[in-house]
């Protein structure tokens, strides 16, 4: 079951939109003031494997938690996500709900936050999840961002690792 989709979005869009990384030189409170905020667009990959999920999952209202990584298109940075979900619903014989939270914790760059909604079909032998979300800011170099996202992914049912894809914007004070 796919849960969040945002993590090292941010470090890539920023290497992607003129050069240097937050993590080789993360914003601070005493840095040079900024007259605009700045916006980043950027797809990164999640690779995903269930920590734990309540008894009787995917029914409504059990939980679940998932750990992993995630690398963003043109960084070779890699940060460790962690996501939160709870099934919403099921309102057909293959389609369940969910809502979910998330964090993605990359090494001298910070902390990433989420939110999102997202869905889950079972086609044959095949989960397909997408969700939607917004990001909820962060800390360190990821203090006051914003933004949204959308997640997919086209996973064997049962399997043990999962991947997603993750297209964001972001929005950097």
């Amino acid at each position: 079951m796919r849960t969040h989709a945002v993590g090292l979005i941010a470090l890539a869009a920023v290497a992607c939109s003129g050069g240097t990384s937050f993590a080789d030189s993360p914003p601070t409170a005493g840095g040079p003031a900024t007259t605009a905020a700045r916006t980043v667009t950027v797809s990164s990959t999640q690779r995903m494997v269930v920590f734990s999920r309540d008894r009787g999952f995917p029914t409504p209202g059990t939980k679940a938690v998932e750990l992993g990584f995630e690398k963003s298109a043109g960084s070779s940075t890699v940060g460790v996500a962690v996501d939160r979900t709870t099934i919403t619903g099921h309102p057909s014989r293959y389609v369940w709900t969910y809502t979910g939270t998330g964090e993605t914790y990359t090494a001298g760059v910070g902390v990433l936050r989420s939110a999102l909604t997202g869905r889950y079909r079972i086609r044959g032998n095949r989960r397909i999840d997408t969700a939607e979300g917004h990001v909820t800011g962060g800390l360190g170099g990821y203090a006051g961002v914003t933004g949204t996202f959308t997640s997919t992914g086209n996973n064997r049912v049962g399997a043990r690792v999962a991947t997603y894809v993750v297209h964001s914007t972001l929005v950097f004070p």
